[in-house]
């Protein structure tokens, strides 16, 4: 009797597939086929699956559309209003995180006495401010809007990601330009004595 009570105790003990294989019948080969469980797995066990979560990707930035603006028509830009009555020192720059702008502002930091005497106006045109508006400290002039920005950049031929410092005689007309920051001094050799 002790014998039958662990062949019984065995058999309840083995994994459910190897007691009794389940069939199925495929619609492919219309054979049975036998489905097993994994092993290990008792017929008390249940299999649970983790849900399937759909990932979502990280979404894709939106291509970047610069919008077509067209320009103010340069007799109307601020910069006109310096006409027939003092220099105009033009500074262009694609942002305010420019190199070369961050030079230039440090060229004429504490120099707006210098550029007074000679009756210069700086004119900063930096199309997209990363930080304080007030580029440059002492006397000067705000270029206007986007499209007077645009304006003054055609008439002068510097385009968006360029860099240029342009000196303007009191009748408008261009003097000088350099695609490099310039010292004091260098532009004061520009200007002529006395004005």
């Amino acid at each position: 009797m002790r014998t039958s009570a662990v062949l019984i105790t065995l058999a309840l003990s083995l994994p459910l597939c190897a007691q009794n294989p389940v069939t199925a019948i495929t619609p492919s080969t219309k054979k049975p086929a036998v489905i097993k469980k994994p092993l290990g797995l008792t017929a008390h066990h249940t299999v649970h699956k983790a849900p399937v979560v759909a990932r979502k990707s990280a979404p894709k930035p939106a291509p970047k559309v610069v919008a077509t603006v067209a320009p103010a028509p340069y007799s109307q830009n601020p910069i006109q209003t310096l006409k027939g009555n003092a220099h105009a020192l033009l500074v262009f720059a694609p942002d305010t995180a420019t190199a070369a702008l961050k030079q230039q502002i440090t060229f004429l930091d504490h120099h707006s006495l210098e550029l007074s005497q000679h009756n210069t106006v700086l004119v900063p045109i930096v199309t997209q401010h990363n930080g304080p508006d007030n580029v440059f400290t002492g006397e000067n002039l705000n270029p206007g809007t986007y499209r007077d920005q645009l304006s003054a950049r055609r008439k002068f031929g510097i385009k968006y990601n360029d860099f240029a410092v342009i000196l303007l005689d009191e009748d408008g007309d261009e003097e000088f330009r350099s695609t490099k920051p310039m010292t004091i001094a260098e532009i004061q050799a520009h200007l002529l004595p006395g004005q």
